[in-house]
């Protein structure tokens, strides 16, 4: 397998993260979104799916399986042990999409980059990333 660059993005809000990332797309490298994979397996996998409705309860999803944010909302700004909760159901499935991006860029011979959201990588979830050299993007 050819070496692959995984390049973590981490900032806070408005740092540049999204300015880096197009920045990296326009040169022609892959760039894994991690918040809108998060956000799609919400909503498609069905094990995420019944996972986080035994969780928060049976509203999170309506009756045609449309994710009802408010509710997801609603549990999440309980505290830090909540989204904890979440976190440990959706991230092992995000890091499965992004290792599975890192296959398919390798099998092409390009990098694979991927911003993170305000969060630091958290190494348990990305391993892959822990090995790989992280740009944080800040205000100069």
């Amino acid at each position: 397998m050819p070496n692959v660059w995984r390049i973590a993005i981490t900032g806070g809000i408005g740092s540049g993260k999204s300015y880096i990332c197009r920045q990296l797309e326009a040169a022609g490298h892959p760039v894994f979104y991690c918040d809108p994979e998060a956000k799609r397996i919400i909503r498609t996998h069905p094990q995420v799916q019944a996972e986080l409705t035994a969780l928060t309860g049976p509203g999170l999803y309506d009756a045609q399986g449309q994710l009802v944010k408010s509710v997801l909302a609603s549990y999440l700004c309980r505290g830090k042990a909540y989204a904890s909760r979440v976190d440990a159901i959706v991230h092992p499935r995000v890091a499965e999409a992004f290792a599975l991006c890192v296959e398919q860029c390798a099998r092409h011979d390009v990098s694979c980059t991927t911003p993170d959201s305000h969060r630091p990588v958290q190494c348990g979830q990305f391993p892959s990333l822990c090995q790989s050299p992280a740009l944080t993007a800040g205000l100069i």
